[in-house]
């Protein structure tokens, strides 16, 4: 396990939420490959999960994001529950063309949903990337707003453990030479409780190959607890010397400026404005 302070990744957990939309730009990806191949059976199973998935993920926005949102930013997502709606319309079209009219209507419908849908997730990223830094004032605090108001609409979700581990595995597929699992997988490792951790690692490490959860360990301890504390519990595990040793600080920015160096900021930029250690500007794997 890598125990280089200065080198290890700082966990952003609203990154949960942007990678979750690179999830499904992956899964749209495979669903239209499947059609041109005309494989009518990975296109039934590659539609059901990519509707598995979003139900989960739209249930993190319609129950805990957009209302978090709105009553922190004037609103700022009042125009979002609409465009589900309007995304329930047209995902519920594309399972009668493909019930009704065969692989030649399927296509034509899933195309019409995935234009549709891509725009209102650059919508969605568009008001909301900006936006989850002012939720809190240090990582450690984004992260207690995350767990309170979005991974907990979801902690009871019959297939939230499932979803996880489908996650991980997309972005593994479609990383194109971007970091996606290991900042999603940290993140929300950084928004979870260990207990709630203790539920969701074993289905990502199930879910990517042993290299990716080799590398996403030493790189980021994600083998260790998560970081929210319990209900009632006092201070934090990323505060310990273990955490800090494992590269695990959402700690305040002071203190973890102090220990590691520059501080990688949700954005997925250093405070100086330069680029972070994995070269990003941030688009790719945050909301």
């Amino acid at each position: 396990m890598s125990t280089d302070k200065q080198d290890a990744p700082k966990p952003m957990a609203f990154a949960v939420m942007r990678n979750c939309h690179e999830c499904l730009r992956g899964s749209i990806k495979d669903v239209t490959a499947a059609f041109a191949a005309k494989d009518g059976a990975a296109v039934a199973e590659l539609w059901r999960d990519l509707r598995r998935c979003l139900a989960v993920h739209a249930q993190m926005e319609d129950d805990g994001m957009f209302q978090l949102f709105d009553d922190k930013f004037d609103g700022a997502c009042k125009e979002f529950p609409a465009q589900h709606e309007e995304d329930h319309r047209l995902s519920n079209a594309v399972d009668a063309a493909l019930e009704e009219g065969g692989d030649s209507a399927g296509a034509a419908a899933f195309q019409a949903w995935a234009e549709f849908f891509e725009g209102h997730m650059q919508a969605e990223e568009n008001v909301m990337m900006k936006l989850t830094m002012k939720t809190a004032d240090t990582p450690a605090g984004r992260a207690q707003v995350f767990h309170d108001h979005v991974l907990s609409t979801v902690i009871e979700h019959k297939d939230v453990e499932w979803f996880m581990g489908h996650v991980a595995k997309v972005l593994e597929k479609h990383a194109d030479g971007k970091p996606r699992p290991r900042v999603f997988v940290h993140g929300l490792q950084s928004g979870s409780t260990p207990s709630e951790w203790a539920r969701f690692m074993p289905a990502i490490k199930a879910a990517v190959s042993a290299e990716l959860w080799a590398k996403m360990v030493a790189e980021a301890g994600v083998d260790g607890p998560g970081m929210v504390p319990e209900p009632g519990a006092v201070g934090r595990h990323a505060e310990t010397a273990e955490g800090l040793a494992k590269g695990n600080e959402p700690a305040a920015a002071a203190s973890a400026a102090a220990k590691s160096g520059p501080v990688v900021e949700e954005m997925g930029v250093e405070k100086t404005g330069q680029p972070g250690r994995d070269g990003c500007c941030g688009q790719c794997v945050v909301m």
